[in-house]
């Protein structure tokens, strides 16, 4: 079955570099984001990597596009991340 038939909303191809980065900013990992929706994304990395189940994807290096995230699946170098709202903006 593919993943596509879960998605709740269309994701926008596209190959764009980001940062996943440790919820206390302690740690930092490049990765691109292969496609995206206002719900998730998909990240590739360079190397299949133990991941925690959230992190924040930095998607400007200089500005403040952050998204806090939590992992749906993994395969091999590939994650698929769901994007979470905060509460009080929900």
């Amino acid at each position: 079955m593919s993943k596509s038939n879960h998605r709740k909303s269309v994701r926008q191809p596209l190959s764009y570099p980001a940062k996943i980065v440790a919820t206390d900013g302690s740690w930092g990992r490049n990765c691109r984001v292969a496609d995206i929706s206002d719900k998730g994304a998909k990240i590739t990395l360079e190397q299949p990597v133990q991941l925690p189940s959230d992190f924040i994807l930095a998607l400007s290096m200089r500005g403040k596009a952050l998204r806090r995230c939590h992992v749906v699946w993994t395969e091999k170098s590939e994650v698929g991340v769901r994007f979470v709202v905060p509460e009080a903006a929900a």
